[in-house]
Parts: C-alpha cells; sequence; structure tokens
C-alpha cells in the first residue's frame, strides 16, 4: 500500500509545519519528514513473529530507524485524524524504541536538503542511501574482519550477542538473525546457547540472579517514580533517567530455559545450525573447538581452553559490531608461556569458579608460571607446583572445580538457581511504557 509522490510531498510540507509551529524538540522537527515517509510506506517492521514476510532484508540499524520514526508518529498524530491502521500499528508496537542522537542529525541533515530541493522521492533515496553507509559501516568493517577466516566458527551466542536481545522487544529477535547472517557464512557456522545451570557456576549464578533482582527493585522504584511525575503534570524526564531505565532493564533481563528454546526454534527456522548445551556454552565450545575453527564470544576466559586457537570477541558499537581477533600462538610468544601453562594461567587468576590468590592477579601469575614450567610438563604438574609456591591450600582457596571445567571440561551436576518470574520484569516495563506514552501525550496537549 502506497501513496502517490505529490500527496508524500504535500504531506511532508503540511506535518514539517505541524511540528515546528508547535515548537517540537529541535530533534522532533527534524525528523518530521522522514516520519511521514515511513508512514506512508508499508510498515515492513516485524511486530510478531508471525507477522513477517521478510524479516531478513532488514539490518538491525534500519529497525531502528523505523522504530525511532514510528515512536515520534506516535507523538504526532495522537489527538489528530490519522489513517486507522497507523494509530493502531504505533499503539501496538508500544513504542520501544529511545531517541538516538545519531539518527537525529542525519535527519537533520535531510531536512536542510529538503528545504533546498523539494523533490522529496529523490532526496529520500540519497538520505537513505546515507543512512544505510553510516550506520552499516562498523557491521562492514567486522564482516571484512571475519571473511578472511578459514574454519569451522563456534558462536557463544549469549555471551556475544546478548545486547541484541531484550525480552520486552519483539523484534529483537529478528534483529540477531539480520546480524548473524551479515557477519558468518551459514555454511559452517554452529550456535550455542547456554543449557541449564551447573554446580560448578552455582555460586556465579546466584551472585547474578541477586544483582538481576536488586536491578529490578531499582526498576520498580523508577517507574513509580514516573508514575508520580507524570500524575504531578510533570511532561518531560532528564535524558540520564532514560539512560538509567536501559540500564536497569539489561541488567535484570535474565534469559531463561523457555527463552532459549524460543531462540532455539527460531534460528533453526532461519537456517542456523543450534546447540543448547547441557551447562555451559563456552564449556560446551571448549570442549569442541577444533585447530582450524574460530570461536566468537566476548569472554576473554574462553582463551584458555587448550583446544581454542583463534578468538574473535566481538565489541558492540554504535550501529554494528567490530572484532579483536586473539591468536593462541600470539599470546604464548608475548607472555612467554608454554601451551600447557595457559589453562592454568586461566584457573589461577579468577574466573566464575574460583577466586584469585589476594595479590595474584593475571600479571604476577604470568611471572610466577613462567618461573615453575620449566620444571613441569602438564598443567595439573604446574598447577600443584603453583599451590605450593604461593600457600593456596592453608589458605582455604581450591581451585580443583576451576580444573575440572578448563581442563575436563567437567561442571558438575545440575542445580537449581530460582529465578524471578519474567511477568514481573514485563510488567514493570509496560508501567514504564504507559507513564512515557502519557507524558508525551501531556507535552503536546501543553503547546498552542
Amino acid at each position: 500500500m502506497g501513496w502517490a509522490p505529490s500527496y508524500e510531498e504535500y504531506a511532508v510540507e503540511s506535518y514539517t509545519g505541524i511540528v515546528v509551529s508547535h515548537y517540537h524538540d529541535e530533534d522532533e522537527a527534524s525528523l518530521a519528514p522522514l516520519v511521514v515517509l515511513n508512514m506512508m510506506r508499508p510498515v515492513v517492521v516485524p511486530f510478531t513473529s508471525d507477522d513477517v514476510t521478510s524479516p531478513t532484508e532488514l539490518s538491525p540499524t534500519e529497525v531502528e530507524f523505523r522504530l525511532e520514526a514510528l515512536e515520534l508518529a506516535w507523538c504526532i498524530f495522537m489527538n489528530r485524524a490519522g489513517p486507522e491502521h497507523l494509530v493502531y500499528r504505533i499503539f501496538y508496537l508500544k513504542m520501544r524504541a529511545q531517541r538516538n542522537e545519531f539518527i537525529a542529525e542525519a535527519c537533520s541533515r535531510f531536512l536542510q536538503q529538503r528545504q533546498e530541493n523539494h523533490s522529496i522521492k529523490g532526496q529520500s533515496e540519497e538520505v537513505e542511501e546515507h543512512l544505510k553507509n553510516d550506520m552499516e559501516w562498523d557491521i562492514d568493517a567486522a564482516r571484512e574482519a571475519l571473511s578472511g577466516l578459514q574454519g569451522r566458527f563456534l558462536v557463544d551466542l549469549l555471551g556475544s550477542f546478548f545486547r541484541v536481545l531484550k525480552r520486552d522487544d519483539s523484534i529483537s529477535h529478528w534483529s540477531l538473525i539480520s546480524v548473524l547472517k551479515e557477519l558468518l557464512p551459514m555454511d559452517r557456522t554452529v550456535v550455542v546457547l547456554d543449557g541449564v545451570a551447573r554446580e560448578a557456576k552455582f555460586e556465579t549464578s546466584c551472585k547474578r540472579r541477586d544483582i538481576s533482582r536488586h536491578s529490578l527493585d531499582k526498576l520498580d522504584r523508577a517507574a513509580t517514580k514516573l508514575e508520580q511525575a507524570v500524575a504531578g503534570g510533570r511532561y518531560r524526564m532528564p535524558h540520564a533517567f532514560w539512560q538509567r531505565i536501559d540500564r536497569l532493564k539489561s541488567s535484570c533481563n535474565n534469559v531463561t530455559m523457555e527463552d532459549k528454546q524460543d531462540l532455539e526454534k527460531l534460528l533453526t527456522k532461519a537456517g542456523f545450525e543450534i546447540i543448547i548445551a547441557e551447562g555451559e556454552a563456552d564449556v560446551y565450545i571448549g570442549a569442541h573447538a577444533l585447530a582450524q575453527g574460530i570461536i566468537i564470544s566476548a569472554d576473554s576466559d574462553m582463551a584458555f581452553y587448550e583446544g581454542v586457537q583463534t578468538l574473535a570477541m566481538p565489541k558492540f558499537t554504535r550501529g554494528g559490531y567490530i572484532f579483536q581477533l586473539v591468536k593462541k600462538q600470539q599470546v604464548l610468544e608475548r607472555l612467554g608461556l608454554e601451551p600447557f601453562a595457559l589453562p592454568v594461567l586461566g584457573i589461577v587468576s579468577g574466573n566464575d569458579y574460583v577466586p584469585n590468590v589476594p595479590g595474584l592477579a593475571i600479571r604476577r601469575n604470568v611471572e610466577l608460571l613462567k618461573q615453575l614450567q620449566t620444571h613441569q610438563r602438564t598443567s595439573k604438574e604446574l598447577l600443584d607446583a603453583y599451590v605450593i609456591a604461593t600457600d593456596a591450600d592453608s589458605l582455604g582457596y581450591d581451585f580443583t572445580s576451576a580444573y575440572n571445567v578448563f581442563l575436563e571440561f567437567n561442571e558438575g551436576h545440575n542445580v537449581n538457581v530460582d529465578v524471578d518470574d519474567p511477568m514481573d520484569r514485563l510488567d514493570i516495563i509496560e508501567r514504564i511504557d504507559r507513564a512515557r506514552e502519557q507524558m508525551y501525550i501531556t507535552r503536546h496537549q501543553r503547546q498552542p
């Protein structure tokens, strides 16, 4: 469904005038033309997983861009007559996106171009290409970094791309698929998901659970504060407040087994080979890594597994990912360690299983292991020598569980770590969304 270009031009002029004349924020005024152009084209943002026709055609940045435009459209048309389908769809979307200064800047440039040249169709094509080039630069760099690597890719999904996933955002799974397809060759990529909690990581899992609960409490208080502000007639909150909301939403976003099973179905349908590990994904990958394989994980502990020779560590940037490539042989040469000493360095330097001996962090441990390795031949012998040299036993430090994980791939038996009901988090987010919508409405009603 689409409208004639001539009507497009009239609508852009009309609604840009509405935004400017009602003293909207500068970034809202600059977005107005793109809002209208997006509204008049078929809405291709997926609303549910069943409502997607060609999800892989959208990059994550394109999805974010359309969310931004639709959110602003809700503000403009809340109390004005408009296409019924538009209002319904925008309401259904619930404005998940946050403001993005980069998008606002790009749209501001487009507004200047529109004033100089009224050929809306030509201008919109030019701007879309400009935005695409700018926002996909990082993902192009990441693809280039990975394209020259030969072998099978093993991907620690949650350890690499957790930032893309948001349980309260139904389209984020499609964003994840888009990222994976952009970066990796599907025919030689295996995606690994964490399984159930295991004995070796029980204490760490409980600590993370407690942090999540603490963040959830803070998010609840922030929602209450926002609701009180709305009830008091306030129509704007500081940018720092919304940033804090985002941080809290992320830190209390536990991924349940049900979430993982949903991801497994979705990724399998998209053509990826998926494995749900019995325990931690990084342990499974460490046990199955081949010399010619490439491991993708943001967890630096992956480098300590003997089988991992090439590690690509993703870092999220505005618009995409960049990767730091870690070659095992280069690490060994730089540290001056033998191959059997590197797992021991990971075992004794603090990890998810055992803390390090106070005063013996990774730098001092490197120097100590360099001295001890000349008289040892295996990782077990070197670890025993380290325990004697540091008197770790008498200090109460037992590295057995970390040794079992890094060298035996044994995480112990399954354990139950009770977590909060995911609906608790979603209910709070719904409250925040409703209050935020009302704040937008109040702001626009106050303007003459």
